[in-house]
């Protein structure tokens, strides 16, 4: 008995039995379909074989040989605006349909979400899309697949900016060389440093973080040619400027550091009216 082992711990009240009702209720109200359903599939399939198209003009535009290429597509979709999209329903780890990226909206709910097709997988998404308009394939609750491409606006094709993860802007001139962080697909990181090496001026790194959905590296080129590495390879996620860390500054010599002191102290610009003072104490500073 509980009593004698533990007899610092007294139970005034035993156990009780009793039978169990659910409340009832409705748990959170579904939106129900907006669309009309064979209108709006067939403007879903028309902007899908549009994003097909562009991404092959695209090829010629930038001499790409699109035997070359990995197959896949990467593609955004719009959602409507003030509807909440299960983000993760898009994608299929079976057919390996990957989501890349989420962008969420004031309202907490997602804007747009960024998918990468496998080559011959995209049939996968156009039968979806047909049982979408199917009225003999319709439930008690709405359309086959509604709640995803019901609240799908349309289709739209992904260029390197739209997997800006930066707070900061993008450069303005997209011919000038920048380091980068960039996130990969899974398992893609070999063939993405081996497409970009293979252009005069590109230095990618020779090792990359490993996690459990992404491969993260470092770039140096314009943004241009990652435009143009991305659409050979459909690797990347996203990217963002590569954050310069303390060790830079720290690992260079003397004269060097003074270089850069001395460039800080150039760009600083003073207000005497001001009467605030900032004392900045490291470790080199002994009490």
């Amino acid at each position: 008995m509980p009593v004698e082992k533990y007899p610092h711990i007294l139970i005034t009240n035993g156990k009780r039995t009793g039978s169990f009702q659910a409340r009832r209720g409705r748990g959170r109200e579904e939106q129900p379909p907006s669309q009309n359903q064979l209108l709006h599939g067939a403007a879903l399939e028309q902007a899908y074989n549009d994003v097909i198209a562009q991404l092959e003009q695209r090829y010629e535009i930038m001499g790409i040989n699109p035997a070359n290429v990995n197959k896949g597509v990467i593609v955004e979709l719009k959602f409507r605006p003030g509807t909440n999209v299960d983000v993760t329903t898009l994608e299929n780890s079976g057919s390996k349909i990957e989501l890349l990226n989420v962008k969420m909206g004031a309202d907490n709910n997602p804007e747009s979400a960024i998918l990468y097709i496998p080559a011959n997988k995209d049939h996968i998404l156009r039968n979806q899309i047909k049982s979408y308009s199917d009225l003999q394939k319709n439930k008690t609750s709405g359309p086959s697949n509604y709640k995803k491409y019901d609240r799908t606006e349309k289709y739209e094709p992904v260029s390197i900016e739209k997997l800006w993860l930066d707070k900061r802007s993008l450069p303005d001139n997209s011919q000038q060389s920048k380091t980068w962080e960039v996130w990969l697909r899974k398992d893609s990181f070999e063939e993405f440093r081996a497409v970009a090496e293979d252009i005069d001026g590109v230095t990618v790194s020779a090792n990359k973080l490993n996690f459990p959905e992404r491969e993260i590296c470092s770039i140096y080129c314009s943004l241009e040619i990652l435009d143009k590495v991305n659409l050979i390879t459909k690797a990347i996620s996203g990217f963002r400027y590569l954050p310069t860390l303390s060790g830079f500054y720290d690992a260079l010599p003397p004269s060097e550091q003074r270089d850069w002191s001395d460039d800080l102290s150039s760009r600083i610009i003073f207000d005497p009216s001001k009467n605030v003072s900032v004392c900045v104490l490291d470790t080199g500073v002994m009490s």
